[in-house]
């Protein structure tokens, strides 16, 4: 949806009409598309950009980088994809937080995936399927709400998290039975950490590297 305005246009004011066509028109789009507007700044807002890298002795580690959360990184598709998680989650939220600052934009790095790569043969001699597996990640990875426990008058409010936390979680997740002992993902499959399909990359130094990018407010100074 393109909206053409006069510069006099109060901007909130025009965002607010898009809106309205936006709504309109998503009944008529493809199932998963989901619209949005883009930050209220211009071609000229980037203020600041900065590069996120790993300290040299990182890399040099034995083994791979470890983070933080304790999850190993043995290739460069998993170092960008952590990097890239560091500008969305860390950094971002942060920048976005200093007044007239519209939004943080980020090129390079992956999208951060885990991916679960099943062996043919390995689900054949359980009698498993593609789907069976489909089926068991998403049915051990919602939140669900429990009610609530009543006590001396006042209601505590129960709610089962049962989200998926890590490699580890999905590798322990049961498929079926089988002669009375649990089949697991991780016996007919490979879990590790990828990265989203991507359109694009950024470089530092002639270094592969993740770039973020702080945008002005529009007429901000």
């Amino acid at each position: 949806v393109t909206g053409v305005f006069d510069d006099a246009v109060d901007i909130y004011f025009a965002r607010q009409q898009i809106n309205e066509r936006l709504t309109a028109a998503r009944e008529s789009l493809p199932s998963g598309i989901k619209p949005r507007m883009g930050p209220i700044t211009t071609g000229l807002g980037e203020v600041l950009m900065w590069a996120v890298e790993f300290e040299p002795q990182a890399l040099g580690q034995a083994g791979g980088f470890v983070t933080p959360g304790g999850e190993r990184l043995t290739n460069e598709v998993q170092r960008l994809a952590y990097l890239r998680t560091v500008q969305d989650w860390i950094i971002r939220p942060q920048i976005k937080t200093v007044p007239l600052v519209a939004d943080v934009d980020a090129i390079g790095g992956y999208v951060k995936q885990y991916h679960v790569l099943p062996n043919p043969a390995a689900l054949q001699s359980f009698g498993l399927t593609l789907q069976d597996v489909i089926t068991a990640l998403e049915r051990n990875n919602r939140s669900l709400g429990a009610g609530f426990v009543e006590r001396n008058g006042e209601a505590a409010l129960v709610r089962v998290d049962g989200r998926l936390r890590g490699l580890a979680d999905i590798a322990r997740v049961v498929l079926k039975e089988h002669n009375g002992t649990p089949v697991r993902i991780g016996q007919v499959a490979e879990v590790t950490i990828g990265g989203e399909l991507r359109q694009g990359s950024a470089s530092a130094d002639g270094r592969e590297t993740v770039i973020g990018t702080a945008m002005m407010l529009t007429g901000a100074n």
